[in-house]
């Protein structure tokens, strides 16, 4: 496993202490990872690469990386948000920017911290690609006892719901650092919820030639998670 770090005194540092002091001081990397702020070498004959970029910078990246990313390798999104501009899923970006067609492109999503993950807590995430083979393949590269991949076909449903996690958690902590009490079950589903019905509806009103129809599509939402919720434990 070979590991890109932007700043060439960072990977240096890391390579050669076999830790993060800034981010996991506790935490050694194992043997197998080298570290290098040499794209090239990062990705000379990678079979899987996987892109962890800020989304507002994946584009960038993409642009400097496109030759130098072998042609059969699958491209991994661990990237949550929407492109500023395009509004394109990071995914689409990668497709975009790169010319890899989507079957080979494939996304991880899940509620997960890097630290739990690297003190190898359980965990377990969502891969998703439009195919089966190519998120199997991702989810068996990254297995591990402690560390489960569930995968799935839903790419968009996977980015979206990963991005919309990310604004709700900021929204909830916001009201927590302001003293209010959240149940954080109900309230992260209504709220997530919420937003994407108004993101879909919004999708249906500006994409017309999909024949989206606003009301039944927020009627038949709303009455899905009327039911989901009547199924959950209270406590």
């Amino acid at each position: 496993v070979r590991l890109w770090a932007r700043r060439p005194e960072l990977a240096r540092e890391i390579q050669a202490a076999r830790v993060n002091v800034a981010y996991l001081p506790d935490l050694l990397l194992p043997t197998e990872v080298t570290v290098t702020s040499d794209a090239e070498q990062a990705l000379a004959g990678a079979d899987v690469v996987v892109l962890a970029v800020p989304s507002q910078r994946l584009r960038e990246q993409l642009e400097r990386w496109i030759d130098l990313i072998p042609p059969d390798a699958v491209l991994v999104s661990l990237s949550k948000g929407v492109e500023l501009g395009t509004q394109l899923r990071m995914t689409q970006v990668i497709e975009q920017v790169t010319g890899v067609p989507a079957e080979r492109i494939a996304v991880v999503s899940g509620p997960n911290l890097a630290r739990e993950i690297a003190a190898k807590q359980p965990a377990a995430s969502v891969v998703a690609s439009s195919s089966a083979a190519t998120a199997e393949l991702v989810a068996e590269v990254c297995t591990t006892p402690y560390f489960r991949l569930y995968t799935d076909t839903d790419v968009a449903g996977c980015e979206l719901g990963g991005a919309t996690k990310n604004v709700v958690a900021v929204a909830v902590g916001i009201a927590e650092g302001l003293g209010f009490h959240i149940p954080k079950g109900y309230l992260y589903a209504a709220i997530a919820f919420s937003i994407l019905i108004e993101f879909f509806n919004q999708l249906a009103a500006r994409n017309a030639s999909r024949n989206l129809d606003r009301v039944p599509f927020r009627e038949r939402t709303t009455d899905a998670i009327v039911r989901l919720m009547s199924r959950q434990p209270r406590r």
